[in-house]
């Protein structure tokens, strides 16, 4: 019994893999119904798909009512023929297809001899007559044309209506927000960036506890992308809002691109509340590469960038007079004894009564003349992705991606004694797929994507035991190692130190369908 039961289950295994293809993909499939001159269905034509770039071949047959699919197919450029017995081949020179597309094209063949051809130079636009889902594609020209501060596609993003996002991530923010994932704040319909799903190449690269993703590939590797916000199908449930993301493959030609962007502070004001104007330096440069390594067969694209920014940030802390950091409070609200439950004579704090504690972390508050300041930050960031295409059969194909993201921070601190903070973040995905066409009219499409992104806190002041020279106790066993602690002051900026929870920070996401 238990054996008929397993293989009945692995019979529902592979129909369930066999099914026409309804999977996360981010591919476009191509339908329409092939009719005569009268508008009558013309069965069983032939309908090729030709990729104009990759010369790659997808075929389908039309039932008897004359419709036909053609599923999973690449983004881009295709030349489409209907050949049939008894009717002249019909050509449409070129179809654009774009991301997680559902085309509807509609073929007319003429009475004649298939050797004779009809070419169909006007076409109407392609309509998503098939599909109620909601959505905007941006377009590669808008990509590599637009001017993007910072060079982050997913600015773009605001393009789409109902769609928004709040500049971060350009200096401007300290304590790891320029290298988190957060940092694509991207707001969708009203609902906030944690309720976006991210997708690159049908594979998840979201991160769910921060919201964003820390996966930002370059711009000039991206092909189009796709924001859906409403009505999508069911393969998407997991957040109210998806951007699906597909990077450019290689061709039959080699194309490459090399590009440095640079950015000074040279016609800058001085920020209102600074006593200098702030520096900034920003070097952006990179490259990418693409082409065939067998020609029609096998395509590799390659791209590499790196951002290097120094900013100076603008401190403007709140701290305690001269005559208050010596228990001075007069004129100030009373300040009561603890030990006495009255008032201090004259609001002043005896100084025999300040503990060693506070005397010794008074020594590292600045003075009220010293809490305005300009200070560096330090920004570094390397991303890299390589992707290859192989055409193993006409019935095969076979993808794989590695996309990488390395983010460096170094933050000042809002108390100049305390020096800066390094912070390290770095995200990696990895995306496989298969496509195998068992007829025209079914496919099997498997994929396997590993998303990984992890934060690293560093240390303010490491290697010294500030809490034991205090001499405050009872941190033995809780402090990862010696450094300036986190001490907050009510009312007034307090000492960003080496926080309690500063302990590495990882996401792993692992899909597969």
């Amino acid at each position: 019994m238990r054996k008929i039961c397993l293989i009945t289950l692995a019979f529902a295994l592979l129909g369930c893999l066999a099914r026409p293809a309804t999977a996360q993909t981010a591919n476009a499939t191509l339908s329409g119904v092939v009719r005569d001159p009268s508008g009558a269905p013309v069965p069983h034509a032939k309908v090729t798909a030709t990729q104009i770039d990759t010369g790659q071949v997808r075929m389908a047959t039309a039932g008897d009512t004359g419709d036909y699919t053609i599923p999973n197919l690449p983004i881009g450029n295709y030349k489409v023929t209907a050949v049939v017995s008894g009717f002249k081949t019909t050509v449409v020179p070129s179809v654009t297809l774009q991301v997680n597309q559902t085309a509807s094209l509609d073929l007319k063949m003429e009475l004649g001899a298939v050797s004779e051809q009809v070419s169909v130079s006007e076409q109407l636009p392609l309509l998503a007559t098939q599909t109620s889902s909601v959505g905007q594609v941006v377009e590669n020209r808008s990509i590599e044309s637009l001017a993007l501060n910072g060079r982050q596609f997913w600015n773009l993003v605001a393009l789409v209506p109902g769609a928004s996002y709040t500049p971060g991530g350009e200096g401007t923010r300290t304590g790891g927000s320029s290298v988190r994932a957060s940092v694509v704040n991207v707001q969708i319909n009203g609902t906030g960036f944690i309720y976006n799903g991210w997708l690159l190449d049908g594979t998840d690269i979201t991160e769910y506890e921060q919201g964003g993703t820390n996966i930002q590939p370059n711009v000039d590797a991206l092909a189009e992308f796709k924001v859906l916000s409403a009505n999508m199908p069911a393969e998407y449930g997991r957040t109210p809002n998806i951007v699906s993301v597909i990077t450019k493959s290689g061709t039959n030609q080699f194309h490459g691109t090399l590009f440095e962007f640079l950015r000074n502070d040279d016609l800058d004001a001085r920020n209102f509340f600074a006593k200098s104007k702030n520096a900034l330096k920003r070097n952006q440069f990179g490259g990418v590469i693409g082409g065939p390594i067998i020609k029609n067969k096998l395509f590799f694209f390659s791209d590499l960038e790196s951002t290097r920014q120094r900013q100076g940030i603008v401190f403007n802390d709140t701290l305690p007079t001269d005559a208050m950091r010596t228990g001075n409070f007069s004129g100030q609200k009373t300040i009561i004894d603890p030990q006495t439950a009255r008032p201090f004579a004259g609001n002043v704090i005896p100084t025999n009564r300040i503990s060693q504690q506070a005397g010794f972390f008074l020594n590292y508050l600045p003075t009220q003349q010293q809490g305005t300041f300009n200070a560096p930050q330090s920004l570094t960031f390397y991303k890299a992705d390589m992707k290859v295409d192989y055409q193993a059969t006409q019935a095969d194909h076979v993808m794989a991606r590695y996309s990488i993201t390395d983010n460096l921070e170094d933050d000042p601190n809002q108390f100049p004694g305390l020096g800066t903070q390094p912070l390290h973040s770095r995200a990696q995905n990895v995306a496989l797929t298969w496509t195998h066409i068992l007829s025209p009219k079914w496919l099997n499409e498997a994929r396997f994507g590993y998303y990984r992104d992890y934060f690293l806190f560093g240390a303010v002041l490491p290697g010294t035991n500030f809490l034991q020279e205090a001499g405050i106790t009872g941190f033995e066993q809780t402090q990862l190692s010696p450094s300036f602690p986190l001490i907050t002051l009510a009312g007034y900026s307090g000492f960003n130190g080496s926080g309690s929870n500063s302990l590495p920070k990882a996401n792993r996401i692992r899909t597969w369908t």
